[in-house]
């Protein structure tokens, strides 16, 4: 009875696979990485967009000014007279460079004192921006007296 012949992969084949492997990896992790980077800085800037949104709102349902104060040098922000939804009772704080986000804040053009308010019909005092930016992608977020419905432009991809 004639033995069966098993057959293995030599290591030549095991090599050329890992080179193929490895190749598209050098293709596909890039490429990944800057899919990631571009959500984070959508997340940022809608997140920033929602928030300044919600002063304007809460500012016309009050019929109150609501005021969002931008430190561009510590990356975050925080929106006077609206409480903090995590933390009850608190004042209303979101740090950009924390998760999810890990962004910062290179510009902020909210007047002299870095403040956007809404007075109480919802109308921010002044047309004012604020720019994001993760690795090579920049985002802007913009308020203008014309149209206070905040809105988000890419700057750079």
């Amino acid at each position: 009875m004639p033995r069966s012949r098993r057959r293995g992969f030599t290591l030549v084949e095991l090599v050329v696979v890992v080179i193929i492997i490895s190749m598209v990896a050098a293709i596909a992790i890039p490429r990944l990485g800057g899919a990631m980077v571009r959500r984070r800085i959508e997340a940022a800037a809608q997140r920033v967009a929602a928030d300044l949104d919600l002063a304007r709102r809460q500012a016309r349902l009050a019929s109150q000014s609501r005021t969002v104060k931008f430190d561009a040098v510590q990356h975050c922000y925080t929106i006077e007279g609206i409480s903090d939804p995590d933390r009850p009772g608190e004042t209303y704080v979101v740090d950009l460079t924390a998760e999810p986000y890990r962004a910062r804040v290179l510009f902020v053009r909210f007047g002299l004192d870095n403040e956007l308010v809404f007075d109480g019909f919802g109308n921010p005092d002044e047309e004012s921006d604020v720019v994001l930016h993760i690795g090579n992608v920049t985002r802007r977020v913009v308020v203008t007296p014309a149209n206070p419905q905040p809105r988000i432009e890419a700057l750079t991809d």
